[in-house]
């Protein structure tokens, strides 16, 4: 399914380490080169419960044919450091109608809620020091400020018990697919792969915001948290 074009400057903030923005812009105002940032990130450790067309080494060509693909099908945001701007990892976004993950009643997908999907690569040498869950909390806390934005989702291998965590303790909840329809590509740039087809994979999501919801929600079949 074609996801909703975002606009990256609404998800440019600032936390107390870190700095995210538009990934292009970021790389300028930061003087690195992005595609030397991106086959840094993307190694085969990071990327080895990725989509199978993003692992292993990347080169610099690589890398750049990879960021043109990112650039077409998704929204793209570096992270840095907060006090010298030096790079820690990359955040993917992709926005699609709620009601592929909360069902809603929206006949127009280009108007109606969205669910954003996120993903996130961090550099090795910054693992176990708690950016990744400082990061999503950020993505989650700026996806508060955008009205259309119902819920949020981001899918991991389910081996992985420190990513998991790390969107729980962000206040996502584990969700199942309903066992009569596969669930859609949780992510048009691929930070999960099909629940449901691909068992290694689960899929983690905020429900509606607090307050009345803009659609009514269908019963939860599963634990979800609030966004």
């Amino acid at each position: 399914m074609e996801g909703v074009e975002l606009d990256p400057d609404m998800f440019a903030f600032e936390t107390e380490r870190l700095r995210c923005g538009p990934w292009i812009e970021e790389a300028r105002q930061s003087g690195v080169d992005l595609a030397s940032v991106v086959a840094g990130v993307l190694t085969p450790t990071t990327t080895v419960a990725l989509p199978a067309a993003w692992r292993g080494a990347f080169t610099i060509q690589r890398a750049r044919a990879w960021i043109e693909d990112r650039e077409a099908d998704s929204t793209a945001l570096l992270v840095t450091d907060r006090a010298n701007r030096a790079p820690i990892g990359l955040a993917i976004l992709a926005a699609l109608p709620a009601g592929d993950t909360v069902p809603t009643d929206a006949s127009d997908p280009d108007t109606g809620p969205l669910d954003l999907r996120i993903g996130y690569m961090i550099y090795e040498a910054w693992w176990g020091r708690g950016i990744a869950t400082e990061l999503v909390k950020g993505l989650v806390d700026r996806a508060r400020s955008v009205p259309d934005i119902v819920s949020v989702t981001g899918g991991v291998d389910q081996r992985h018990e420190a990513s998991i965590r790390v969107l729980e303790r962000s206040g996502f909840r584990l969700q199942a697919a309903p066992p009569e329809r596969p669930r859609p590509d949780p992510a048009a740039c691929g930070t999960a792969r099909r629940s449901g087809h691909d068992p290694q994979t689960c899929v983690l999501v905020t429900k509606n915001r607090k307050g009345p919801p803009k659609r009514a929600l269908h019963p939860a079949t599963e634990a979800t948290g609030g966004i």
